[in-house]
């Protein structure tokens, strides 16, 4: 957060901004998340809201990590093009993730269609694994070793925060609308 407040100053200051900032985020991320559960079915909206989420992730991570100026500026746009190709690699699992599902569950059954899907799922699988282990490697001199582990420790924690904040969000709007009076 350094990098978008301009602020370098002590320790301190920033032990007092973590907690407005996190409780900002989560705000946010609430807004985001209910928005998008409210029409689902909007491509444009949910790219928004994608994005949004991709700016809080950094924000998050900016302030996690505890990167000085220099690191943020050689992290980030390595850590940009990376989600960038994740997403893609994702998008073409989900893809196969589809196909595989549909064909699983028609009568007429191809096995061979089904093992052509099997081996594009492995491969997309590997290019993720491969995708993660050179990230890793491009951000090693940039990085030190703690700052290394609290990313790997971020990676998995944001998703899982964002997944219970989602669940948490249906939740309550399941609830209200078993509490509404029927109408009269």
């Amino acid at each position: 957060m350094k990098r978008i407040y301009g602020c370098q100053g002590q320790n301190n200051s920033r032990q007092r901004r973590v907690p407005v900032i996190s409780v900002f985020v989560l705000l946010c991320l609430g807004c985001v998340v209910s928005v998008t559960m409210a029409q689902p079915d909007r491509p444009l909206l949910r790219q928004e809201i994608r994005e949004r989420v991709n700016t809080i992730m950094i924000a998050r991570l900016d302030e996690y990590l505890d990167l000085s100026v220099e690191q943020a500026d050689q992290f980030f746009p390595r850590f940009r093009r990376y989600r960038g190709r994740l997403d893609e690699f994702e998008r073409r699992r989900g893809e196969v993730l589809r196909e595989l599902r549909h064909e699983e569950e028609s009568e007429g059954t191809d096995e061979d269609k089904i093992e052509g899907m099997l081996d594009r799922l492995e491969k997309v699988d590997g290019d993720i694994l491969q995708l993660h282990r050179d990230f890793r490697n491009e951000v090693r001199p940039i990085l030190t070793p703690k700052q290394r582990a609290r990313l790997v420790i971020f990676s998995y924690q944001f998703p899982e925060r964002v997944r219970q904040l989602v669940q948490d969000i249906r939740g309550r709007q399941d609830q209200r609308r078993f509490q509404r009076p029927p109408p009269p």
